[in-house]
């Protein structure tokens, strides 16, 4: 049985894109609705969450905008979060309190996606428009700008880290490439051209010579050697209309399971990206767009995603969902599950312009 409120939600979500996301926001203070939302019980209840001390203050990081969410691999109280406008966040105690880089850069500007090295936990690199910046000292400096595009309006989508060889990371952009660093950034190739802009990529949890590249109308690129061929899945996602636009991809801890969130709706593979099959969601297929999705990393049909403001659970790989909705008038944009415990989890919002 579906939950009873998927007739007026569907409703609701249908008639979003027409009046605007701040229909949601009635009655609240614009200003003070963005930051990060907290929950310690899977998503049952929220509550905002963004402290950053400073020498003579406490501030508050409701006003702020997030674009990215990331957790270190060997440390899961470290988190990092990726602002539109202020830069990078960092939190050493599991989300209590945030701090801010004393490096100016990295105070300033949009930070699209943050990763951290899986062999040093105080190396941590993160985008930002065209560039990637890179520290060495647990986010105390950012000296080493490591890539910097020549290209206009090229914006890097995805960083991402190879579990299994040391130094190795994947980047994703705008331009339609994919390029790899195997020193830890020094030095970039291009191992994936498209004329489509990339919009992630993710190494395979059970395999991280398996790579996925989402593809903006073209479909998902697969590579099984990390990154020396490719191949396109198109064929079979043309079986439902406009899947080929991938946003992004999510996966278990073990890699056995991974799920592509499409504009077609979700769609998730048991093989690792071989093939793949629509989950069912509440709302129809291509009625509503998918801002963020996130798996448990210990059991891949604890699901969660995210429309505008509201984020969706299920607990038996789409059979059936819960819904709750964010106090808040501005779009969820990431969604992170705290890597020892699930009930434990963040989302970051921000305003659509």
């Amino acid at each position: 049985m579906r939950n009873d409120t998927s007739l007026p939600l569907y409703l609701l979500l249908f008639i979003l894109p027409l009046l605007g996301a701040g229909c949601f926001g009635a009655g609240l203070d614009s200003s003070k609705d963005g930051g990060l939302w907290y929950s310690s019980d899977a998503g049952k209840t929220w509550a905002q969450s963004l402290t950053i001390p400073t020498p003579t203050q406490i501030v508050q990081g409701a006003h702020m905008d997030i674009l990215d969410l990331a957790t270190d691999p060997e440390d899961p109280q470290a988190l990092y979060a990726g602002t539109k406008d202020r830069g990078l966040l960092f939190s050493y105690d599991g989300g209590e309190s945030w701090m801010r880089s004393p490096d100016q850069r990295a105070q300033r500007g949009s930070v699209q996606a943050v990763v951290v090295d899986p062999f040093d936990s105080c190396r941590v690199l993160y985008a930002s428009k065209g560039k990637v910046l890179r520290s060495e000292n647990c986010s105390r400096s950012f000296p080493d700008e490591v890539f910097a595009s020549t290209a206009d309006q090229q914006e890097i989508t995805d960083l991402e880290a190879d579990w299994f060889n040391e130094g190795t990371f994947y980047m994703s952009s705008t331009d339609g490439t994919i390029r790899k660093t195997m020193d830890g950034g020094d030095n970039w190739v291009t191992i994936y051209r498209r004329n489509q802009a990339i919009s992630d990529v993710l190494v395979g949890n059970a395999d991280s010579r398996v790579l996925l590249a989402g593809i903006h109308g073209a479909g998902i690129g697969r590579s099984a050697d990390g990154g020396a061929t490719w191949t396109l899945i198109s064929d079979e996602l043309k079986l439902y209309r406009d899947a080929g636009f991938v946003l992004g991809f999510d996966q278990d801890k073990r890699g056995s399971a991974i799920i592509a969130r499409t504009r077609y709706g979700l769609l998730g593979s048991q093989d690792q990206g071989a093939t793949w099959a629509p989950l069912e969601l509440l709302s129809a297929p291509r009625e509503v767009m998918i801002d963020a999705l996130a798996l448990d990393p210990n059991d891949p049909n604890h699901i969660w995603y995210g429309v505008a403001n509201t984020v969706f659970e299920s607990t038996n790989a789409g059979g059936e969902w819960s819904v709750e909705r964010l106090k808040t008038g501005r779009t969820i944009s990431d969604i992170l599950i705290k890597p020892d415990d699930a009930n434990r989890m963040w989302v970051g919002v921000h305003r659509i312009e």
